[in-house]
């Protein structure tokens, strides 16, 4: 899902092109899947934010510590560790809004939080992706809402931020 419209989409297009190979950073980022197939087809990825240790070990494993593939340029100011979007906006808020050149927001917010009970009480892990827009991030933001996150507010439309 692609939030913000095709005008907001085709604004950052701009500083996508004018990007050498563009830079996404992942969110609810699991075990990298979502990461592995953005850089498999030419992204960059600067870092990923998952709370989850068992989620974040697998990652780190295949997009950190492996040099015979896909990996993240980590950033020396974050921990390489699990931590969720909460922590690292009151904790890096400084070093986030210091980041240019990120086009591109891509995550999948967690569906464990979402089955049964999403429609009744949207996840606050869905809502926290949101806020990270308040530091100047991204152009773009792509989200994965899951099959459980349609219609969150009633509406009678698809999930929207």
């Amino acid at each position: 899902m692609l939030v913000g419209g095709v005008d907001k989409l085709l604004d950052g297009a701009t500083t996508c092109m004018d990007t050498v190979v563009p830079t996404f950073i992942d969110v609810f980022a699991g075990a990298g899947g979502l990461s592995l197939g953005l850089m498999m087809a030419g992204w960059r990825g600067l870092f990923a934010v998952e709370k989850s240790p068992m989620a974040f070990q697998t990652l780190k494993y295949n997009l950190v510590d492996q040099n015979n593939g896909p990996q993240f340029d980590w950033p020396d100011w974050l921990p390489i560790e699990a931590i969720d979007i909460q922590t690292l906006l009151e904790k890096y808020r400084e070093q986030l809004e210091q980041l240019q050149g990120i086009p591109l927001l891509a995550g999948g917010p967690p569906c464990q939080d979402s089955v049964g009970e999403f429609e009744q009480h949207p996840s606050p892990s869905w809502c926290q992706c949101s806020k990270t827009r308040a530091t100047g991030l991204p152009a773009w933001l792509f989200l994965d809402p899951g099959p459980n996150a349609n219609d969150i507010d009633g509406d009678g439309r698809h999930a929207h931020l």
